[in-house]
């Protein structure tokens, strides 16, 4: 399946992030062996509905996961009532239009009339840590990692970590070749806020990475930490 942004019709939208309304100290969400609904297609999580609805009514997903649901019939409409949004799930899918799962928690949801649930879980893997500002830099002094940014192109010039490879989320899928050579290497992964990072760094502990670090509140927490930037 290609997802990009010439097929233009319906698309699920939530601007921002999915809230913390939808987490209580009630909510499971280490379920690191879980299934996780849908595929990776060009740093988006997508999701297709059966044409059996209330059949596909239980999603998991990561926090920092951007999804996009599409429907076989379209026009189905999903709620969410603790956030009170409505949105309509169509066909097809514009490229920059997608859910933003910012916030871990279980939220309720109605597909078509059938009650159903997002699960939003941390990624846990062997190989996978995240780490904050102060243990990214120590890591950079003493690992001397393959630096990955994700961010797009005019955000990497406006200001990045020094010898930082640019590989934009949306084509690491197609261009992961180019780091070939670094799988038994450690990497440092960033964006800005460590939303799109975790899909990265999902990518490459799924491609053979054998060491990823995920900074976790980006180059928004590095700059916090008045750490070095280089244009």
């Amino acid at each position: 399946m290609k997802v990009n942004g010439n097929i233009i019709k319906f698309v699920l939208i939530l601007l921002g992030y999915i809230g913390a309304s939808g987490c209580n100290s009630s909510c499971t969400v280490e379920v690191p062996n879980a299934s996780v609904s849908g595929e990776i297609i060009e740093g988006l999580r997508v999701i297709e509905l059966s044409e059996h609805i209330e059949a596909t009514t239980n999603f998991t997903v990561y926090r920092g996961d951007y999804v996009v649901f599409l429907s076989p019939a379209g026009g189905e409409i999903l709620e969410i009532p603790d956030l009170q949004v409505l949105f309509e799930i169509g066909k097809s899918l514009e490229a920059d239009k997608k859910i933003k799962m910012t916030n871990l928690g279980n939220y309720p949801t109605i597909i078509d009339g059938e009650n159903g649930l997002i699960h939003v879980i941390d990624f846990a893997h062997p190989q996978y840590e995240e780490i904050s500002s102060k243990n990214a830099l120590e890591v950079i002094q003493n690992l001397t990692p393959i630096i990955l940014d994700v961010r797009t192109p005019p955000e990497f010039q406006s200001g990045h970590i020094n010898q930082a490879q640019l590989i934009p989320v949306q084509e690491l899928q197609a261009r992961i070749h180019e780091l070939e050579n670094h799988k038994n290497e450690t990497i440092l992964v960033y964006c800005r806020s460590g939303n799109r990072s975790t899909v990265a760094s999902k990518l490459l502990i799924d491609s053979g990475f054998k060491r990823v670090y995920n900074l976790r509140d980006g180059i928004n927490g590095w700059m916090q930490e008045k750490h070095n930037l280089v244009k």
